[in-house]
């Protein structure tokens, strides 16, 4: 006998709605702490305002990290589970704990154990999320499915800190963080009436793949566009290239298809091309989480701008990025991945330099008291422009590289992976690397900022 309202909710709309909110809230936590996290640090914790970047590089790092570890381990699980439902379940309810914890935090100790639980969390959310939606969607509407997840996703990098900011200068502490709690029990409600499909997940992923976190970074914000959203980055003669995400990838050379004795991760990264997207999402989000490291306080200094303003300002950083996209996927249908991503890496870079120029004295026009405000959100929305050239080639394209490998290698072992796949863990592989970015751009940025300075510390990014 049927579940109360199996029809509706097993359909499309609600399990793809479920994930898109899931992916949203994932990424709203971690911006949501941006603009809030100073008052965090030096009024309720009464922290020396000096230490204020060491202790904000540190516990954005620390989410890094905790994230790159437990990835790997709940991707391994999570191919073994065949229902998805209490591993997502417990990964919402665990990030509302860690984010209870971080809100209601009066010493550094607990402020960091909330940090490490929702990053163990969000990972989760993430892997498990793509999972289920890999489990029950047909993969000829998964690109469509990927292109809404994924604008839920980067509209929670985008919401995240203008609601922040906004709260807590107008409503106040409390009222500002109901609004990461609310997201999380809307979540957990949505995936409690969600069925899932009763056939179960399928041994052999589909070949419209599934991308990670996140994105802001994550970066994690990728929207397919088409039939040459495969294209290479890398020139296309590798064996497992292929053009579409909802077409079966050509038999590859047997002779150059990789061996099975390395297992899933050691298959992957034997591929040159899944190595040049992994560079690409890498630094891609080593300087998205320099951005979320060095900016609010340098606002903050040299401006002197308050909560709401920093949100804005990162408001104005990615919202070009949202307004882009489907330019930038019709240029990249025709293209491909190589030029569009070669002409935004040049471009960025002098803009890059010229994020360090106002406030730093170093011509008379870029001074504050000047044009120093003008060019620095000039500088920022150029910035956000231009990185929506850059943003999600390097995701997609270990999409398109691993799945034809794995399809290659399961045509002739359906269980080369296991009884359920690999699914899971070609999202972790890509949620390593994007959280391998979230671990070094915070590192680095944050020990240049004040070893050196803001001005150099972006030129040398540049």
């Amino acid at each position: 006998m049927d579940a109360w309202g199996y029809r509706w909710r097993s359909a499309k709309s609600l399990i793809i709605t479920t994930i898109g909110i899931a992916l949203f809230a994932e990424t709203f936590l971690y911006s949501f702490i941006i603009p809030i996290l100073s008052y965090m640090l030096e009024v309720r914790l009464n922290l020396d305002p000096t230490e204020t970047q060491r202790y904000t590089t540190a516990l954005l790092t620390l989410h890094g990290v905790v994230a790159l570890v437990a990835a790997p381990p709940i991707a391994h699980f999570t191919d073994k589970t065949p229902n998805r439902k209490t591993p997502f379940l417990i990964s919402l309810a665990v990030s509302l704990v860690g984010t209870y914890l971080i809100a209601i935090a009066s010493s550094i100790r607990v402020l960091y154990l909330g940090r490490v639980i929702q990053g163990v969390a969000g990972s989760a959310s993430w892997i498990v999320g793509y999972a289920t939606l890999a489990d029950n969607i047909r993969k000829e509407d998964m690109g469509k499915a990927m292109g809404v997840t994924m604008a839920f996703s980067l509209s929670g990098i985008v919401a995240g800190p203008t609601i922040s900011g906004t709260l807590l200068q107008l409503l106040g502490y409390w009222t500002a963080w109901t609004a990461p709690l609310a997201v999380l029990v809307l979540n957990i409600i949505a995936r409690l009436v969600m069925l899932e499909k009763r056939d179960g997940p399928s041994s052999v992923p589909g070949p419209s793949g599934v991308t990670s976190s996140s994105s802001i970074n994550s970066q994690r914000a990728v929207k397919p566009q088409g039939q040459d959203e495969a294209s290479a980055l890398l020139p296309s003669s590798s064996s497992h290239g292929y053009s579409s995400f909802n077409s079966a990838p050509p038999k590859a050379d047997r002779s150059t298809c990789p061996n099975r004795g390395p297992g899933f991760y050691g298959t992957m990264l034997r591929e040159p091309r899944v190595l040049t997207g992994a560079a690409n999402l890498l630094l891609f989000n080593i300087i998205s989480a320099g951005f979320i490291t060095t900016l609010p306080l340098h606002m903050r200094s040299i401006f002197h701008w308050e909560s709401m303003t920093v949100g804005l300002i990162f408001l104005g950083l990615q919202l070009p990025q949202v307004i882009l996209s489907p330019l930038v996927g019709c240029l990249r249908d025709r293209l491909g991945y190589r030029y569009p991503t070669t002409v935004g890496w040049i471009l960025l870079a002098p803009l890059l330099w010229l994020l360090g120029v106002p406030g730093s004295n170093t011509f008379s026009w870029s001074r504050p008291e000047t044009h120093g405000k003008v060019t620095f959100v000039t500088c920022t929305a150029g910035i956000g422009v231009i990185s929506s050239l850059v943003r999600g080639a390097g995701a997609l394209q270990m999409i398109a590289t691993a799945t034809g490998v794995m399809h290659e290698l399961q045509s002739e072992d359906p269980t080369v992976f296991g009884d359920y796949g690999a699914s899971s863990r070609l999202f972790s592989l890509i949620e390593i690397f994007f959280n391998l970015g979230l671990v070094l751009g915070p590192l680095l940025s944050g020990l240049l900022v004040e070893t050196v300075n803001f001005y150099y510390t972006w030129g040398l990014f540049g």
